[in-house]
């Protein structure tokens, strides 16, 4: 469904894919978690499929979900990622925060404010001055809903670096 030729149902199939991953993390935190490999396999087969919307589409709003998809995958299922697909991850939403369209340039930015509090990611300090790069550049935004969540970002990599200063063991 995520190559189907209307893109209609491209949006509707990938807005299913973020509510599925964003109820998973919600039922972790009840400690009513799906068991983390049958979570990981799922994210192994979806991401190539997604990154195809988000590297060959014009469809703004799909774009815009599927980095939703990217910041709803989860810190536990992200750490068990292979790291090909972790640096995959991180590169889509990177490039992400350049596109033509603000709904995109937001919700990538969005989706790095989530993923930079991951403990896996906000121990790397390239990772963290990319994240740093494009909340800066967002905020200097012209369209307001990228400068909203630009700035809700900005909390967010200031949290991670706190966290980072009070955990000795992180360089």
């Amino acid at each position: 469904m995520l190559q189907h030729e209307h893109q209609d149902v491209v949006l509707q199939s990938a807005r299913t894919i973020s509510i599925i991953g964003d109820a998973i993390q919600k039922m972790e935190q009840q400690e009513k978690s799906v068991p983390l490999n049958a979570c990981v396999y799922m994210w192994e087969k979806l991401l190539t499929h997604l990154s195809s919307i988000l590297q060959n589409h014009e469809n703004a709003p799909a774009k815009a979900v599927v980095c939703d998809c990217i910041a709803n995958i989860g810190e536990k299922s992200f750490k068990e990622l292979p790291s090909r697909m972790q640096m995959f991850c991180c590169t889509l939403l990177i490039g992400s925060c350049s596109d033509e369209e603000a709904t995109v340039r937001a919700a990538a930015v969005r989706a790095l404010a989530m993923t930079v509090m991951y403990r896996t990611l906000r121990e790397d300090i390239c990772f963290v001055s990319d994240c740093g790069e494009n909340i800066l550049r967002a905020l200097a935004e012209p369209t307001l809903v990228v400068r909203t969540k630009a700035a809700w970002a900005l909390g967010n990599l200031s949290d991670a670096l706190v966290l980072n200063m009070k955990e000795p063991e992180i360089e």
